[in-house]
């Protein structure tokens, strides 16, 4: 029950949406996003627009990331 109780709250904070952030933010500073296989630049993106539909500032920051990583993509590609 403790355990259920602890994901709950995990969930509600959206701590797994901001680790994913976290280390998207990190792979698209260091370049590592460019060495991707594009099946997961894609994954990645897909997730990014998944977490931006929140209406917090974890979504804005979502939105934003996805739309800086997308155009880089792109122009790189």
């Amino acid at each position: 029950m403790k355990l259920l109780k602890r994901i709950i709250a995990l969930q509600k904070s959206n701590f797994f949406d901001k680790m994913a952030l976290g280390f998207f933010e990190s792979a698209h500073r260091t370049q590592v996003t460019h060495n991707m296989k594009i099946e997961d630049q894609n994954m990645m993106l897909k997730s990014l627009y998944k977490i931006s539909s929140k209406s917090d500032t974890v979504g804005q920051v979502a939105a934003n990331l996805h739309e800086v990583i997308n155009i880089d993509l792109r122009t790189i590609g």
